[in-house]
């Protein structure tokens, strides 16, 4: 601290006047820096606080939603595959052979909903192809045979 002193005492007065300002723009800048990241941090608080409390109201919504389907454990009804296959715009029914299910009928459907059908049965029953057997007809395909099974 003496050194810093002594070094203090042997500027000129006109270079005390700079070093000073110098030293209060400074700290300026740093308050300001400071100031602007706490200001960013509160804004982007608010934002993640705003988002915690919609989804805390949806959640009532969410588990409602979430009744309507049963335990991935339990096999749903054929009537539950035949009216998800037509809520996707499916034109096909199965029928129901002790946890399996086939297709009724050959049919002519699009490949991309057909797959988004599968995914749908997986995602929410556990249900996977077993058998499928399908030609390409143009830009749809024609299904064959579907073999479906519940994965337990």
């Amino acid at each position: 601290m003496t050194f810093l002193s002594g070094w203090w005492q042997t500027r000129q007065p006109r270079e005390r006047g700079l070093l000073l300002v110098a030293m209060l723009i400074g700290l300026g800048l740093m308050l300001q820096l400071s100031w602007q990241q706490a200001d960013e941090y509160r804004a982007h608080s608010q934002q993640a606080f705003a988002r915690e409390q919609q989804a805390l109201q949806l959640l009532p919504t969410w588990e409602a939603a979430l009744q309507k389907y049963p335990p991935s454990g339990e096999a749903p009804s054929t009537e539950a595959l035949n009216v998800l296959a037509q809520q996707q715009g499916l034109a096909l029914e199965v029928e129901s052979h002790h946890h399996r299910w086939q297709l009724k009928q050959a049919v002519t459907i699009s490949f991309p909903v057909l797959l988004q059908w599968l995914n749908e049965l997986d995602g929410r029953w556990g249900i996977e192809v077993s058998e499928l057997k399908m030609h390409r007809d143009k830009q749809h395909v024609r299904l064959t045979h579907l073999e479906l099974k519940h994965a337990e």
